[in-house]
């Protein structure tokens, strides 16, 4: 998940924030249904700075929406706007 750059790989963006959900409960998902589309937001609770310097993904965790209603065709709805930078030392 994490690379050296530390850009996101829209490719495979929904995978890695569903393994960030899986493996820290920093980090979580709330699914909804408006008109018969089903959507899964992502979120994170109060962490530090450093929680962000390895996960790529946690990046763009707060406000990520997918369209899930087909689970064979995920598909993007939202991006938040990028909050901060991290500069690899």
């Amino acid at each position: 998940m994490a690379s050296s750059s530390m850009e996101i790989n829209m490719d495979t963006l929904y995978d890695d924030l569903m393994s960030l959900c899986s493996q820290d409960d920093t980090f979580y998902y709330k699914d909804v249904r408006l008109y018969s589309i089903k959507y899964r937001i992502f979120n994170y609770r109060l962490c530090s700075y450093a929680t962000f310097q390895l996960r790529t993904a946690a990046l763009n965790c707060r406000g990520t929406m997918f369209n899930i209603t087909n689970p064979k065709n995920v598909q993007l709805v939202s991006l938040p706007q990028k909050k901060f930078s991290i500069t690899k030392k």
